[in-house]
């Protein structure tokens, strides 16, 4: 069966799922630290002309930081919500959080709300959480498949981010000037993004896996606790300070081009 993986619906629209809010991740790592950078410059620092020891580019990162929070929290319920109301409808709900973010997203930019904007990327945070799930779902739309073909279609989604990692900057440059805001453009692209999302989501069709017989849950404390679980926990911290630090240092580097805006 493993022939036809490339040509099942489920597999293909799950993989286009995947390519595509991975271009919002990529995305708003381009753009949000730039795009809060000139927030920062051009309304904060030019109300304040009289106290510049006020102003600090510091900030320009908060956008990152909350898109970090809005993540965070929304894989700590998203498990129990896709139990509850199931995978598909937890997907629509987040495209649909996502397009939301990315309007208010723009509204911020075209009117220079620095704080707005800290709150769209949180919501957009939502979104990008559900980038994380698209490949587990190769079980439930190969229902009848043998496990080997089950694991060469989670490879096959997972190789979409590729298609996520190279969309996304690339809409975020073009975006960058198309309107009189900067970046404006750059979160349109990521609202067609979720909407789009949203609309090859529709069609998805997963079957639910039987239910097997589970060991009992550990309490929370005890997990946090365990060596794996700290390691892991550190190794994200540190990814997460990397894009941080980076998203910092092109801030300063672009900062002199964007200060004309």
């Amino acid at each position: 069966m493993h022939k036809f993986i490339f040509l099942n619906k489920n597999i293909i629209l799950l993989l286009l799922g995947q390519g595509f809010s991975g271009a919002v991740v990529s995305l708003l790592t381009f753009s949000s630290g730039l795009a809060g950078k000139w927030l920062l410059d051009g309304v904060l620092y030019s109300k304040a002309p009289s106290c510049p020891n006020c102003y600090s580019s510091s900030f320009a990162t908060f956008p990152i930081s909350a898109t970090l929070c809005g993540a965070f929290i929304a894989v700590l319920f998203s498990s129990n919500l896709m139990q509850k109301f199931g995978k598909k409808k937890v997907f629509l709900w987040a495209s649909l959080i996502g397009a939301l973010g990315a309007i208010f997203a723009i509204f911020s930019l075209i009117n220079g709300l620095f704080y707005l904007f800290c709150f769209a990327t949180f919501l957009l945070g939502f979104f990008t959480a559900l980038n994380q799930f698209y490949r587990f779902l190769a079980s439930e739309a190969l229902s009848l498949a043998t496990q080997n073909d089950k694991n060469r279609a989670t490879a096959l989604i997972v190789a979409g981010g590729i298609m996520g990692g190279v969309l996304g900057p690339n809409l975020a440059n073009i975006g960058t000037m198309m309107f009189e805001a900067p970046f404006a453009g750059s979160f349109l692209f990521a609202l067609l993004l979720c909407v789009i999302n949203f609309i090859i989501t529709l069609p998805l069709a997963l079957t639910p896996l039987k239910p097997t017989n589970q060991l009992p849950k550990a309490p929370l404390m005890t997990c946090i606790k365990e060596p794996n679980f700290i390691l892991a926990t550190m190794a994200c911290a540190f990814v997460a300070l990397h894009s941080d630090v980076c998203t910092k240092l092109i801030s300063g580097i672009f900062s002199k081009e964007f200060i004309t805006f």
